[in-house]
């Protein structure tokens, strides 16, 4: 699967309703993000915006950008959309615990994981978000400032 992922294969885009698709995938986090007693927040999903991008991979990277913030995410998840001339920037982003134990300049590389471990997974799930990006020509980005960390993709509109 990892090595099909870094072939880099050409995509079929389609339009999607942002909107709609984010309102599912959020449906399909909301029990355990319910349980964790997160603050979150979402953009408001009245829009019509729509995104150039292929809905299975899309949908495999929000799943991925949701896993990460459920193992890390201490008291806060904030999901935001910026929208730019040719892009849509969808930005996702949480407090950490430990922010000192993180490599930023890591955390697309596979099988990298936080120096302290404290969590289960494989290393690889941003490493697949920004393979997955690639083949979409979708920036991906990571900063941390202070204690919260933060992914930005843009979309093509």
């Amino acid at each position: 699967d990892l090595s099909a992922l870094e072939a880099k294969e050409e995509v079929e885009l389609e339009q999607i309703h942002l909107m709609n698709f984010l309102s599912e995938c959020i449906l399909g986090q909301h029990h355990w993000i319910e349980k964790s007693g997160l603050q979150v927040e979402f953009p408001e999903l009245e829009k019509d915006i729509f995104v150039q991008a292929n809905e299975h991979l899309l949908k495999r990277m929000m799943n991925n950008l949701f896993a990460n913030a459920k193992k890390y995410a201490v008291t806060f998840l904030h999901i935001r959309l910026e929208l730019e001339e040719k892009q849509v920037m969808l930005i996702m982003e949480n407090d950490l615990e430990h922010p000192e134990m993180m490599e930023i300049d890591r955390v697309f590389e596979p099988f990298y994981r936080e120096k302290s471990r404290h969590s289960e997974g494989s290393g690889l799930g941003l490493y697949v978000v920004k393979c997955l990006a690639g083949q979409m020509d979708c920036p991906v980005s990571a900063v941390c400032e202070g204690n919260v960390f933060r992914i930005t993709l843009g979309i093509k509109v």
